[in-house]
Protein backbone atom coordinates (compact mmCIF):
# COMPACT_ATOMS: atom_id res chain seq x y z
CA UNK A 1 0.00 0.00 0.00
CA UNK A 2 3.01 2.23 0.31
CA UNK A 3 2.93 2.24 -3.49
CA UNK A 4 -0.62 3.63 -3.43
CA UNK A 5 0.50 6.71 -1.48
CA UNK A 6 3.36 7.21 -3.92
CA UNK A 7 1.13 6.45 -6.87
CA UNK A 8 -1.63 8.87 -5.89
CA UNK A 9 0.94 11.57 -5.21
CA UNK A 10 2.44 10.91 -8.65
CA UNK A 11 -1.02 10.97 -10.20
CA UNK A 12 -1.55 14.37 -8.62
CA UNK A 13 1.59 15.62 -10.35
CA UNK A 14 0.43 14.18 -13.67
CA UNK A 15 -3.01 15.73 -13.25
CA UNK A 16 -1.36 19.01 -12.34
CA UNK A 17 -0.24 19.49 -15.92
CA UNK A 18 -3.84 19.14 -17.03
CA UNK A 19 -3.90 15.61 -18.42
CA UNK A 20 -6.42 13.97 -16.10
CA UNK A 21 -8.78 16.90 -15.60
CA UNK A 22 -10.74 16.59 -18.84
CA UNK A 23 -11.39 12.88 -18.37
CA UNK A 24 -14.09 13.42 -15.78
CA UNK A 25 -17.29 15.41 -15.60
CA UNK A 26 -18.57 18.55 -17.26
CA UNK A 27 -19.57 21.49 -15.13
CA UNK A 28 -18.88 21.97 -11.47
CA UNK A 29 -17.12 24.67 -9.52
CA UNK A 30 -13.63 24.63 -8.16
CA UNK A 31 -13.90 23.70 -4.50
CA UNK A 32 -11.10 22.76 -2.14
CA UNK A 33 -12.50 20.25 0.33
CA UNK A 34 -9.07 18.82 1.17
CA UNK A 35 -7.94 22.17 2.61
CA UNK A 36 -10.72 21.88 5.19
CA UNK A 37 -9.20 18.57 6.34
CA UNK A 38 -5.48 19.40 6.18
CA UNK A 39 -4.18 20.42 9.64
CA UNK A 40 -3.42 24.11 10.16
CA UNK A 41 0.29 23.46 10.76
CA UNK A 42 0.75 22.15 7.19
CA UNK A 43 3.62 24.01 5.56
CA UNK A 44 3.12 22.61 2.06
CA UNK A 45 -0.07 21.84 0.17
CA UNK A 46 -1.01 21.02 -3.43
CA UNK A 47 -4.32 20.17 -5.00
CA UNK A 48 -5.61 19.19 -8.44
CA UNK A 49 -9.26 19.68 -9.31
CA UNK A 50 -10.43 16.76 -11.39
CA UNK A 51 -13.69 18.61 -11.95
CA UNK A 52 -12.71 22.18 -12.82
CA UNK A 53 -15.15 24.74 -14.17
CA UNK A 54 -16.82 24.20 -17.52
CA UNK A 55 -14.77 27.07 -18.96
CA UNK A 56 -11.48 25.53 -17.85
CA UNK A 57 -12.43 22.10 -19.13
CA UNK A 58 -13.35 23.52 -22.52
CA UNK A 59 -10.11 25.50 -22.70
CA UNK A 60 -8.09 22.51 -21.57
CA UNK A 61 -9.70 20.27 -24.17
CA UNK A 62 -8.90 22.86 -26.84
CA UNK A 63 -5.23 23.01 -25.85
CA UNK A 64 -4.86 19.23 -25.65
CA UNK A 65 -6.56 18.78 -29.02
CA UNK A 66 -3.50 20.43 -30.63
CA UNK A 67 -1.28 17.57 -29.46
CA UNK A 68 -0.72 14.32 -31.38
CA UNK A 69 -3.08 11.60 -30.18
CA UNK A 70 -5.52 14.06 -28.60
CA UNK A 71 -7.04 15.55 -31.78
CA UNK A 72 -10.30 13.62 -31.42
CA UNK A 73 -12.11 15.19 -28.46
CA UNK A 74 -14.54 12.27 -28.33
CA UNK A 75 -11.63 9.93 -27.65
CA UNK A 76 -10.00 12.08 -24.95
CA UNK A 77 -11.35 9.98 -22.08
CA UNK A 78 -9.93 6.72 -23.41
CA UNK A 79 -6.61 8.37 -24.29
CA UNK A 80 -6.24 9.82 -20.81
CA UNK A 81 -7.27 6.52 -19.24
CA UNK A 82 -4.48 4.91 -21.19
CA UNK A 83 -1.92 7.47 -19.98
CA UNK A 84 -3.03 7.14 -16.35
CA UNK A 85 -2.92 3.36 -16.62
CA UNK A 86 0.61 3.47 -17.97
CA UNK A 87 1.76 6.14 -15.49
CA UNK A 88 0.48 4.41 -12.33
CA UNK A 89 1.54 1.04 -13.69
CA UNK A 90 5.12 2.14 -13.04
CA UNK A 91 4.20 2.18 -9.32
CA UNK A 92 2.62 -1.28 -9.55
CA UNK A 93 -0.95 0.08 -9.49
CA UNK A 94 -3.71 -0.85 -11.94
CA UNK A 95 -5.45 2.51 -12.48
CA UNK A 96 -8.59 1.09 -14.09
CA UNK A 97 -9.01 -1.62 -11.45
CA UNK A 98 -7.60 0.01 -8.28
CA UNK A 99 -8.29 3.75 -8.60
CA UNK A 100 -10.77 4.79 -11.29
CA UNK A 101 -13.83 2.98 -9.83
CA UNK A 102 -13.81 5.17 -6.71
CA UNK A 103 -11.75 8.31 -7.45
CA UNK A 104 -13.84 11.49 -7.33
CA UNK A 105 -13.12 15.10 -8.15
CA UNK A 106 -10.01 16.11 -6.20
CA UNK A 107 -6.52 14.92 -5.38
CA UNK A 108 -4.42 16.75 -2.80
CA UNK A 109 -1.32 16.31 -0.67
CA UNK A 110 -0.13 18.14 2.45
CA UNK A 111 3.05 18.04 4.52
CA UNK A 112 3.51 19.33 8.05
CA UNK A 113 7.28 19.78 7.89
CA UNK A 114 10.58 19.11 6.14
CA UNK A 115 13.53 17.09 7.42
CA UNK A 116 17.17 18.15 7.18
CA UNK A 117 17.40 16.64 3.70
CA UNK A 118 14.46 18.70 2.48
CA UNK A 119 12.10 15.73 2.34
CA UNK A 120 8.47 16.23 3.46
CA UNK A 121 7.38 14.90 6.83
CA UNK A 122 3.86 14.32 8.08
CA UNK A 123 2.86 13.62 4.47
CA UNK A 124 -0.85 12.95 3.89
CA UNK A 125 -2.70 12.32 0.63
CA UNK A 126 -6.37 13.21 0.13
CA UNK A 127 -8.50 11.66 -2.62
CA UNK A 128 -12.13 12.49 -3.17
CA UNK A 129 -14.27 9.34 -3.03
CA UNK A 130 -17.33 8.81 -5.21
CA UNK A 131 -17.91 5.23 -4.05
CA UNK A 132 -16.80 4.47 -0.49
CA UNK A 133 -17.45 0.73 -0.68
CA UNK A 134 -15.43 0.44 -3.88
CA UNK A 135 -12.61 2.52 -2.40
CA UNK A 136 -12.28 0.33 0.69
CA UNK A 137 -12.57 -2.86 -1.35
CA UNK A 138 -10.02 -1.84 -3.97
CA UNK A 139 -7.45 -0.56 -1.49
CA UNK A 140 -7.99 -3.52 0.81
CA UNK A 141 -7.31 -5.84 -2.10
CA UNK A 142 -3.94 -4.35 -2.96
CA UNK A 143 -0.87 -6.47 -2.47
CA UNK A 144 0.47 -6.00 1.04
CA UNK A 145 -2.96 -5.31 2.56
CA UNK A 146 -3.46 -8.79 4.01
CA UNK A 147 -2.05 -7.72 7.37
CA UNK A 148 -4.32 -4.71 7.70
CA UNK A 149 -5.85 -4.10 11.11
CA UNK A 150 -8.95 -2.00 11.76
CA UNK A 151 -9.40 0.32 14.71
CA UNK A 152 -11.76 3.15 15.54
CA UNK A 153 -10.68 6.70 16.29
CA UNK A 154 -13.30 9.28 17.30
CA UNK A 155 -15.95 7.13 15.65
CA UNK A 156 -14.05 6.78 12.36
CA UNK A 157 -12.86 3.42 11.06
CA UNK A 158 -9.08 3.51 10.55
CA UNK A 159 -7.21 0.75 8.71
CA UNK A 160 -3.48 0.26 9.19
CA UNK A 161 -1.23 -1.90 7.06
CA UNK A 162 2.49 -2.55 7.14
CA UNK A 163 3.41 0.92 5.93
CA UNK A 164 0.18 2.86 5.28
CA UNK A 165 -2.78 4.01 7.34
CA UNK A 166 -5.99 5.05 5.62
CA UNK A 167 -9.51 6.12 6.44
CA UNK A 168 -12.48 7.77 4.76
CA UNK A 169 -13.00 11.15 6.39
CA UNK A 170 -15.78 13.51 5.28
CA UNK A 171 -16.05 11.75 1.94
CA UNK A 172 -12.31 11.76 1.22
CA UNK A 173 -9.82 8.92 1.34
CA UNK A 174 -6.99 9.95 3.67
CA UNK A 175 -3.70 8.04 3.39
CA UNK A 176 -0.47 8.49 5.35
CA UNK A 177 2.51 6.45 6.47
CA UNK A 178 1.92 7.47 10.09
CA UNK A 179 -1.30 6.58 11.92
CA UNK A 180 -0.99 9.75 14.03
CA UNK A 181 -1.23 11.87 10.88
CA UNK A 182 -4.57 10.29 9.95
CA UNK A 183 -5.80 10.86 13.52
CA UNK A 184 -4.93 14.55 13.24
CA UNK A 185 -6.93 14.81 10.02
CA UNK A 186 -9.92 13.28 11.80
CA UNK A 187 -9.50 15.79 14.64
CA UNK A 188 -9.42 18.59 12.07
CA UNK A 189 -12.53 17.32 10.29
CA UNK A 190 -14.42 17.14 13.59
CA UNK A 191 -13.39 20.65 14.66
CA UNK A 192 -10.98 19.79 17.48
CA UNK A 193 -8.06 21.38 15.65
CA UNK A 194 -7.89 24.22 13.13
CA UNK A 195 -7.87 23.47 9.40
CA UNK A 196 -5.45 24.90 6.84
CA UNK A 197 -8.38 26.51 5.02
CA UNK A 198 -9.01 28.76 8.02
CA UNK A 199 -5.38 29.97 8.28
CA UNK A 200 -5.21 33.58 7.09
CA UNK A 201 -1.86 33.15 5.28
CA UNK A 202 -3.37 30.31 3.24
CA UNK A 203 -6.79 31.79 2.55
CA UNK A 204 -5.29 35.18 1.61
CA UNK A 205 -2.93 33.48 -0.84
CA UNK A 206 -5.78 31.52 -2.43
CA UNK A 207 -7.86 34.67 -2.91
CA UNK A 208 -4.93 36.38 -4.66
CA UNK A 209 -4.71 33.59 -7.25
CA UNK A 210 -7.00 33.27 -10.29
CA UNK A 211 -10.30 31.79 -9.08
CA UNK A 212 -10.78 29.62 -12.19
CA UNK A 213 -7.93 27.10 -12.11
CA UNK A 214 -6.93 23.49 -12.61
CA UNK A 215 -4.51 23.12 -9.72
CA UNK A 216 -2.90 25.04 -6.89
CA UNK A 217 0.16 24.73 -4.66
CA UNK A 218 1.08 26.59 -1.48
CA UNK A 219 4.21 26.67 0.66
CA UNK A 220 4.83 28.39 3.98
CA UNK A 221 8.33 29.87 3.73
CA UNK A 222 8.54 31.00 7.35
CA UNK A 223 9.84 27.76 8.93
CA UNK A 224 12.55 27.52 6.27
CA UNK A 225 13.51 31.17 6.71
CA UNK A 226 13.60 30.77 10.50
CA UNK A 227 16.07 27.88 10.16
CA UNK A 228 18.31 29.72 7.70
CA UNK A 229 21.26 31.67 8.98
CA UNK A 230 21.63 35.33 8.11
CA UNK A 231 24.56 34.53 5.85
CA UNK A 232 22.59 31.91 3.94
CA UNK A 233 19.55 34.15 3.53
CA UNK A 234 20.77 37.72 4.00
CA UNK A 235 17.65 39.38 2.60
CA UNK A 236 14.80 36.97 3.35
CA UNK A 237 12.97 39.21 5.80
CA UNK A 238 9.44 40.13 4.84
CA UNK A 239 8.59 36.89 3.04
CA UNK A 240 5.89 34.56 4.35
CA UNK A 241 4.27 32.22 1.81
CA UNK A 242 4.43 31.23 -1.84
CA UNK A 243 1.39 30.13 -3.85
CA UNK A 244 0.73 29.26 -7.47
CA UNK A 245 -2.15 28.24 -9.71
CA UNK A 246 -2.25 26.39 -13.03
CA UNK A 247 -4.71 27.48 -15.72
CA UNK A 248 -5.47 26.46 -19.28
CA UNK A 249 -5.64 29.47 -21.61
CA UNK A 250 -6.03 30.09 -25.31
CA UNK A 251 -2.27 30.07 -25.95
CA UNK A 252 -1.49 27.07 -23.74
CA UNK A 253 -0.88 26.72 -20.01
CA UNK A 254 -0.09 29.43 -17.49
CA UNK A 255 1.35 29.23 -13.99
CA UNK A 256 0.52 32.28 -11.88
CA UNK A 257 2.42 32.66 -8.61
CA UNK A 258 2.08 35.05 -5.68
CA UNK A 259 4.85 35.93 -3.22
CA UNK A 260 3.59 38.33 -0.54
CA UNK A 261 6.22 40.55 1.05
CA UNK A 262 6.23 43.02 3.92
CA UNK A 263 8.30 45.85 2.48
CA UNK A 264 8.87 47.29 5.95
CA UNK A 265 10.67 44.11 7.06
CA UNK A 266 12.46 43.48 3.77
CA UNK A 267 16.01 44.43 2.93
CA UNK A 268 17.24 46.84 0.28
CA UNK A 269 17.46 44.18 -2.45
CA UNK A 270 13.82 43.21 -2.00
CA UNK A 271 12.69 46.83 -1.97
CA UNK A 272 14.67 47.45 -5.16
CA UNK A 273 13.04 44.39 -6.74
CA UNK A 274 9.58 45.68 -5.81
CA UNK A 275 10.40 48.98 -7.49
CA UNK A 276 11.70 47.16 -10.58
CA UNK A 277 8.56 45.03 -10.72
CA UNK A 278 6.46 48.14 -11.16
CA UNK A 279 8.27 48.94 -14.43
CA UNK A 280 7.44 47.40 -17.80
CA UNK A 281 10.21 45.89 -19.92
CA UNK A 282 10.51 47.60 -23.31
CA UNK A 283 13.70 46.33 -24.90
CA UNK A 284 11.91 43.70 -26.99
CA UNK A 285 11.16 46.61 -29.35
CA UNK A 286 14.89 46.82 -30.14
CA UNK A 287 15.72 43.10 -30.39
CA UNK A 288 15.89 41.40 -33.80
CA UNK A 289 12.82 39.40 -34.80
CA UNK A 290 14.87 36.18 -34.98
CA UNK A 291 15.82 36.39 -31.28
CA UNK A 292 15.45 32.93 -29.73
CA UNK A 293 16.30 33.69 -26.11
CA UNK A 294 15.63 37.06 -24.52
CA UNK A 295 15.92 38.34 -20.97
CA UNK A 296 15.11 41.81 -19.67
CA UNK A 297 15.59 43.14 -16.16
CA UNK A 298 16.18 46.35 -14.25
CA UNK A 299 18.91 48.07 -12.22
CA UNK A 300 21.65 45.51 -12.70
CA UNK A 301 24.10 48.06 -11.30
CA UNK A 302 22.66 47.89 -7.77
CA UNK A 303 22.52 44.08 -7.94
CA UNK A 304 26.18 43.81 -8.94
CA UNK A 305 27.29 46.29 -6.28
CA UNK A 306 25.33 44.44 -3.62
CA UNK A 307 26.76 41.12 -4.77
CA UNK A 308 30.30 42.51 -4.62
CA UNK A 309 29.81 43.65 -1.03
CA UNK A 310 28.45 40.23 -0.09
CA UNK A 311 31.31 38.38 -1.83
CA UNK A 312 33.96 40.50 -0.17
CA UNK A 313 32.35 39.94 3.23
CA UNK A 314 32.53 36.17 2.70
CA UNK A 315 35.89 35.74 0.98
CA UNK A 316 38.74 38.25 1.20
CA UNK A 317 40.71 36.55 -1.59
CA UNK A 318 37.85 36.88 -4.08
CA UNK A 319 37.40 40.50 -3.03
CA UNK A 320 41.08 41.13 -3.69
CA UNK A 321 40.75 39.61 -7.17
CA UNK A 322 37.83 41.94 -7.96
CA UNK A 323 39.86 44.95 -6.84
CA UNK A 324 42.78 43.79 -8.97
CA UNK A 325 40.54 43.56 -12.05
CA UNK A 326 39.46 47.13 -11.40
CA UNK A 327 43.09 48.25 -11.41
CA UNK A 328 43.82 46.36 -14.62
CA UNK A 329 40.86 48.02 -16.34
CA UNK A 330 42.03 51.42 -15.15
CA UNK A 331 45.70 51.17 -16.06
CA UNK A 332 45.61 48.89 -19.10
CA UNK A 333 42.44 50.17 -20.76
CA UNK A 334 41.88 53.53 -19.14
CA UNK A 335 38.36 52.49 -18.11
CA UNK A 336 36.96 53.27 -14.67
CA UNK A 337 34.46 50.49 -13.98
CA UNK A 338 32.50 52.45 -11.38
CA UNK A 339 32.29 55.68 -13.38
CA UNK A 340 32.25 54.45 -16.97
CA UNK A 341 30.62 50.99 -17.03
CA UNK A 342 28.26 50.59 -14.07
CA UNK A 343 26.18 53.72 -14.87
CA UNK A 344 25.22 52.01 -18.14
CA UNK A 345 23.45 49.33 -16.09
CA UNK A 346 21.23 51.66 -14.08
CA UNK A 347 18.02 51.24 -16.08
CA UNK A 348 16.69 48.38 -18.18
CA UNK A 349 19.12 45.70 -19.36
CA UNK A 350 18.34 43.17 -22.06
CA UNK A 351 20.09 40.17 -23.57
CA UNK A 352 19.09 38.87 -27.01
CA UNK A 353 20.51 35.61 -28.38
CA UNK A 354 19.94 34.09 -31.82
CA UNK A 355 21.35 31.13 -33.74
CA UNK A 356 21.33 28.86 -30.69
CA UNK A 357 21.24 25.70 -32.81
CA UNK A 358 24.10 26.71 -35.11
CA UNK A 359 26.35 29.66 -34.26
CA UNK A 360 25.02 31.52 -31.22
CA UNK A 361 25.35 35.28 -31.34
CA UNK A 362 23.58 38.21 -29.82
CA UNK A 363 23.73 41.58 -28.19
CA UNK A 364 23.44 43.33 -24.86
CA UNK A 365 20.89 46.15 -24.98
CA UNK A 366 20.77 48.91 -22.39
CA UNK A 367 18.35 51.72 -21.71
CA UNK A 368 20.17 53.75 -19.00
CA UNK A 369 18.18 56.04 -16.73
CA UNK A 370 20.51 58.94 -17.60
CA UNK A 371 21.01 58.84 -21.37
CA UNK A 372 23.34 61.86 -21.35
CA UNK A 373 25.64 60.36 -18.74
CA UNK A 374 25.68 57.07 -20.64
CA UNK A 375 26.71 58.80 -23.88
CA UNK A 376 29.49 60.64 -22.07
CA UNK A 377 30.72 57.38 -20.53
CA UNK A 378 30.81 55.65 -23.91
CA UNK A 379 32.77 58.58 -25.37
CA UNK A 380 35.31 58.31 -22.53
CA UNK A 381 35.68 54.57 -23.13
CA UNK A 382 36.30 55.06 -26.87
CA UNK A 383 38.84 57.82 -26.26
CA UNK A 384 40.63 55.80 -23.56
CA UNK A 385 41.03 52.76 -25.81
CA UNK A 386 42.18 54.88 -28.74
CA UNK A 387 44.70 56.73 -26.56
CA UNK A 388 46.30 53.41 -25.65
CA UNK A 389 46.92 52.54 -29.28
CA UNK A 390 44.02 50.17 -29.80
CA UNK A 391 42.28 50.11 -33.16
CA UNK A 392 38.92 51.87 -32.98
CA UNK A 393 36.78 51.80 -36.15
CA UNK A 394 33.54 53.63 -36.86
CA UNK A 395 30.80 52.72 -39.35
CA UNK A 396 27.32 54.09 -39.98
CA UNK A 397 24.28 51.81 -39.61
CA UNK A 398 20.75 53.20 -40.05
CA UNK A 399 22.01 56.67 -39.18
CA UNK A 400 23.83 55.53 -36.02
CA UNK A 401 27.58 55.25 -35.53
CA UNK A 402 28.80 51.77 -34.61
CA UNK A 403 32.18 51.75 -32.85
CA UNK A 404 34.35 48.63 -32.92
CA UNK A 405 37.43 48.37 -30.71
CA UNK A 406 40.06 45.66 -31.04
CA UNK A 407 41.59 44.80 -27.67
CA UNK A 408 44.81 42.73 -27.81
CA UNK A 409 44.52 39.23 -26.33
CA UNK A 410 40.80 39.81 -25.77
CA UNK A 411 39.16 40.34 -29.16
CA UNK A 412 36.72 42.89 -30.51
CA UNK A 413 33.83 44.65 -28.89
CA UNK A 414 31.31 46.87 -30.66
CA UNK A 415 28.77 49.35 -29.41
CA UNK A 416 26.38 52.06 -30.53
CA UNK A 417 24.45 54.82 -28.81
CA UNK A 418 21.09 55.31 -30.55
CA UNK A 419 19.03 58.01 -28.84
CA UNK A 420 19.08 56.55 -25.36
CA UNK A 421 19.46 52.93 -26.48
CA UNK A 422 22.91 51.40 -26.07
CA UNK A 423 23.68 48.23 -28.03
CA UNK A 424 26.81 46.17 -27.35
CA UNK A 425 28.05 43.07 -29.12
CA UNK A 426 31.20 41.10 -29.77
CA UNK A 427 31.01 42.03 -33.44
CA UNK A 428 29.74 44.98 -35.42
CA UNK A 429 27.26 42.64 -37.15
CA UNK A 430 25.57 41.88 -33.81
CA UNK A 431 25.08 45.58 -33.14
CA UNK A 432 24.04 46.18 -36.74
CA UNK A 433 21.32 43.50 -36.53
CA UNK A 434 19.68 45.24 -33.57
CA UNK A 435 19.89 48.71 -35.11
CA UNK A 436 18.49 47.58 -38.46
CA UNK A 437 15.68 45.62 -36.80
CA UNK A 438 14.69 48.68 -34.82
CA UNK A 439 14.87 50.97 -37.86
CA UNK A 440 12.80 48.59 -39.97
CA UNK A 441 10.30 47.66 -37.23
CA UNK A 442 11.33 44.01 -37.58
CA UNK A 443 11.73 43.50 -33.84
CA UNK A 444 10.91 40.72 -31.42
CA UNK A 445 7.78 42.40 -30.09
CA UNK A 446 6.20 42.13 -33.57
CA UNK A 447 6.57 38.32 -33.65
CA UNK A 448 3.33 36.41 -33.00
CA UNK A 449 5.10 33.68 -31.05
CA UNK A 450 6.52 36.27 -28.65
CA UNK A 451 3.20 38.06 -28.26
CA UNK A 452 1.38 34.79 -27.56
CA UNK A 453 3.84 33.98 -24.78
CA UNK A 454 2.72 37.11 -22.91
CA UNK A 455 -0.89 37.36 -24.09
CA UNK A 456 -3.27 38.58 -21.35
CA UNK A 457 -0.54 38.42 -18.69
CA UNK A 458 -0.06 41.28 -16.27
CA UNK A 459 3.45 42.38 -17.19
CA UNK A 460 6.22 44.07 -15.29
CA UNK A 461 9.67 43.58 -13.83
CA UNK A 462 12.06 41.02 -15.24
CA UNK A 463 10.96 39.11 -18.33
CA UNK A 464 12.31 35.99 -20.02
CA UNK A 465 11.35 34.58 -23.42
CA UNK A 466 12.48 31.31 -25.00
CA UNK A 467 11.55 30.35 -28.56
CA UNK A 468 11.24 26.60 -28.03
CA UNK A 469 9.99 26.01 -31.57
CA UNK A 470 13.47 26.92 -32.82
CA UNK A 471 15.40 25.27 -30.01
CA UNK A 472 13.35 22.09 -29.50
CA UNK A 473 14.93 20.08 -32.38
CA UNK A 474 18.34 20.56 -30.78
CA UNK A 475 16.96 19.56 -27.37
CA UNK A 476 15.28 16.46 -28.79
CA UNK A 477 18.47 15.46 -30.58
CA UNK A 478 20.38 15.84 -27.32
CA UNK A 479 17.85 13.58 -25.59
CA UNK A 480 18.51 10.87 -28.18
CA UNK A 481 16.53 7.68 -27.67
CA UNK A 482 15.78 8.36 -24.01
CA UNK A 483 12.44 9.96 -24.93
CA UNK A 484 9.54 7.85 -26.24
CA UNK A 485 8.33 8.75 -29.72
CA UNK A 486 4.99 9.90 -28.30
CA UNK A 487 6.70 12.35 -25.93
CA UNK A 488 8.88 13.70 -28.73
CA UNK A 489 5.81 14.34 -30.88
CA UNK A 490 4.09 16.24 -28.06
CA UNK A 491 7.16 18.34 -27.24
CA UNK A 492 7.47 19.30 -30.90
CA UNK A 493 4.20 21.23 -30.50
CA UNK A 494 5.47 23.37 -27.61
CA UNK A 495 6.18 26.79 -29.10
CA UNK A 496 7.55 29.17 -26.49
CA UNK A 497 7.93 30.10 -22.84
CA UNK A 498 7.24 33.58 -21.51
CA UNK A 499 7.91 34.68 -17.93
CA UNK A 500 7.06 38.09 -16.49
CA UNK A 501 7.38 39.18 -12.85
CA UNK A 502 5.31 42.25 -12.01
CA UNK A 503 5.18 43.62 -8.48
CA UNK A 504 2.03 44.98 -6.90
CA UNK A 505 1.59 46.63 -3.54
CA UNK A 506 2.75 44.11 -0.97
CA UNK A 507 3.54 41.23 -3.32
CA UNK A 508 5.53 39.86 -6.21
CA UNK A 509 3.75 38.06 -9.02
CA UNK A 510 5.10 35.58 -11.54
CA UNK A 511 3.33 34.61 -14.75
CA UNK A 512 4.83 31.71 -16.69
CA UNK A 513 3.13 30.78 -19.96
CA UNK A 514 3.92 27.74 -22.10
CA UNK A 515 2.37 28.11 -25.54
CA UNK A 516 1.24 25.13 -27.61
CA UNK A 517 0.38 25.10 -31.29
Amino acid sequence: MHRLVIGLTSLLVLAGVGVIAVSLFLGGATTDRAATLAPADSIAYASVYLQPSTAQQAQLADVLSRLPGFEDRAALDSKIDELAQRFLGQAGIDYRADVKPWLGNQLAVAASGMDDAGQPTGLVVFADVKDEAAALARIGGLRGASGTTETTYQGVSVRTGADTTYAIVSGMMVLAHDEAVVHRVIDTAQGRTQALASVAAFSDAMRALPADRLAIAWYDLRPTIAQATSSAAPDSGGFSTFALALRAEEAGFRLTAQLPVDAGSAGAAVRDALAAGAQAAQLANAMPADTEVAAMFFNLRATLQRAEIEIKARDDSVGATIDQLRLVATFALGINIDDDLLPLLDGEVGVAVSGTTDQPHGALLLRPTDAGAASAALDRIGQALSSRGMAVDRTDVAGTTVITATIPQVGTVSWADADGLVVLGLTADDVKAALEARAGSQTLDTVARYRDAFADAERGGAEVYVDLKSIMPMLLDAAGGSLPAESRDILAHVEAIGLTSPAREGRFEFHLTVTIR
